[in-house]
């Protein structure tokens, strides 16, 4: 059995109808519909692409693919948590103003979540809830909540104000400068390393600009690379290899951010 019939086959389980679910069952996540919205196509050009294409070029472009759908991911998420950092700095604002001016913390922490959207505004409601019923706001947050390290220090100043009879106000104070002076110290290390990513991504493209160069001047090196046997394999370790550099580039660099 070839190898493309095994992946064929492991691929046709992606299309294997599901049992049947129950009406009063809930619905599935819109999310998780738009996912498998677009799973479908993908599933069939790489099929197509079995079919058609020597095994040795598929896997470099799935190596391909999955490297920039890891970076993708990363930066996301990197995006993800700066936005969800700045909506807590304006809501720790919001609730040391409220706190200055007499407002109990937790009435503070209420009109910060009214005022906020998204992942923020639905943390500060759910501190300020736990803590209108005298329940431990330690324990408010999800795990998987982004900027956990930050939420965490609010927790705890809170619970630290609570055990102690400190003001609230100062440590949450404290919190929201400590807070803006990460993001100042975040965009100048991102600031700085701007040039050695901008190197590695050319020098992750310096191989492929060589093999243009070679097919233009004659050498025809795209035939021996996509006709399999020795030239898919080098196919595939050079791809691989230019990735992981990629990936080990990012490695390096995200190290200074932590």
């Amino acid at each position: 059995m070839t190898p493309q019939v095994l992946v064929l086959l492991a691929a046709a389980l992606l299309v294997v109808p599901q049992r049947y679910r129950r009406l009063d069952q809930p619905r599935m996540n819109p999310v998780r519909w738009k996912g498998k919205l677009v799973a479908a196509p993908l599933s069939a050009l790489m099929l197509m692409a079995l079919w058609l294409l020597p095994l040795s070029v598929v896997v470099s472009a799935v190596v391909v693919a999955a490297t920039g759908a890891l970076r993708w991911r990363r930066r996301r998420r990197s995006r993800v948590e700066s936005e969800e950092l700045d909506c807590m700095a304006s809501g720790l604002d919001v609730v040391v103003g409220e706190l200055r001016v007499g407002a109990h913390p937790v009435r503070a922490f209420e009109i910060a979540a009214a005022e906020l959207n998204g992942a923020a505004g639905e943390a500060f409601a759910a501190i300020a809830a736990r803590a209108r019923l005298g329940m431990n706001v330690d324990r408010a947050l999800p795990r998987s909540v982004p900027a956990r390290a930050q939420w965490n220090r609010i927790t705890r100043s809170w619970s630290l104000a609570q055990r102690h009879g400190l003001a609230v106000a100062d440590l949450l104070d404290a919190c929201g400068a400590d807070l803006q002076e990460r993001q100042q110290f975040v965009a100048r290390v991102n600031a700085g390393l701007a040039g050695p990513r901008a190197t590695a991504g050319v020098l992750t493209g310096l191989p492929v600009a060589g093999i243009g160069l070679g097919q233009m001047i004659g050498a025809r090196p795209l035939s021996v690379l996509c006709a399999g046997g020795v030239g898919g394999a080098l196919l595939v370790v050079g791809v691989t290899l230019a990735c992981a550099g990629l990936l080990w580039a990012d490695a390096i660099t995200g190290k200074a951010l932590r």
